[in-house]
């Protein structure tokens, strides 16, 4: 096989394997047009993410525990955490 030959197989190869991962990543969802989120994208994660810390601190203080700015702060970050990506 002629080096040309050799240099084409692998970049079909490689082109093949990036086609497939575009493939999965559309499938869940993670590209985006332009990959950029817009403000209802934003403002709906900020809503969720509200909810849960409210809930959160709820749940806490009806075991009789103090939540204060700094706790609700850690909660809210841990909470922004997604490791699906």
């Amino acid at each position: 096989m002629a080096e040309d030959e050799v240099l084409k197989a692998r970049l079909d190869e490689i082109g093949a394997r990036i086609s497939n991962a575009e493939e999965r990543l559309k499938l869940k969802g993670l590209l985006h047009k332009d990959h950029e989120l817009t403000i209802d994208d934003l403002s709906k994660r900020y809503q969720i993410l509200s909810g849960e810390l409210d809930g959160e601190v709820a749940d806490l203080q009806s075991h009789g525990e103090r939540v204060g700015s700094f706790e609700k702060t850690v909660l809210n970050w841990v909470n922004g955490l997604n490791f699906d990506r």
